[in-house]
């Protein structure tokens, strides 16, 4: 299910870091745990809720596990941006493809810790992917959509991976007109 400011105050246990797929639970901030849920909630209500126009989010029905993408308007490409929750990430992912699918985005990149590879074995029909580029640990991404938008310019605590999937060749109905003049 697409997420808008109607879901606010259901999805607020999704922020319970422990059941965050693949983020450190250490806070470094000199504020409450609860606190520190609270603002990470509203700071996500408040972008990705709303009416912003690139930036999507998407629920499983038990409300327990959620996604957040963006759909570049520099490229044909869409970022998996945010992961919370572990169960039925798969469907989620499967829901955005098809979504981002209607608007002619048939790529799209995500950041993935190694220890979590092995974990991440997405099932897309007609979808392969390849690993793009390696980040370490505490470093910062040379390329700039990456840094901003699967990082959001922060250091990553772990050694990462980006990874493109992409619609094969031979499934794409047709090549979209992206020209202007």
């Amino acid at each position: 299910m697409k997420l808008t400011l109607d879901n606010k105050t259901e999805i607020i246990k999704l922020f319970n870091k422990e059941n965050a797929f693949s983020y450190s639970t250490e806070i470094k901030f000199d504020i409450t745990k609860e606190d520190f849920v609270s603002l990470e909630h509203e700071i996500f209500a408040t972008n990705y809720l709303g009416q912003l126009k690139n930036w999507h989010s998407f629920i499983n029905d038990e409300k327990t596990s959620s996604i957040v993408c963006y759909q570049s308007e520099d490229e044909p490409s869409w970022y998996l941006t945010n992961i919370y929750g572990t169960q039925d990430i798969n469907s989620l992912i499967q829901e955005a493809v098809l979504y981002n699918e209607s608007y002619n985005y048939y790529k799209f990149y995500v950041a993935i810790p190694i220890q979590d590879l092995n974990n991440f074995n997405l099932e897309l029909e007609n979808y392969e992917y390849l690993d793009e580029v390696f980040v370490r640990e505490k470093s910062r991404c040379f390329y700039t959509m990456f840094w901003q938008l699967l990082y959001r310019r922060t250091l990553p605590d772990k050694d990462t991976i980006i990874r493109c999937y992409y619609m094969k060749q031979s499934s794409r109905k047709f090549i979209p007109q992206m020209s202007n003049i």
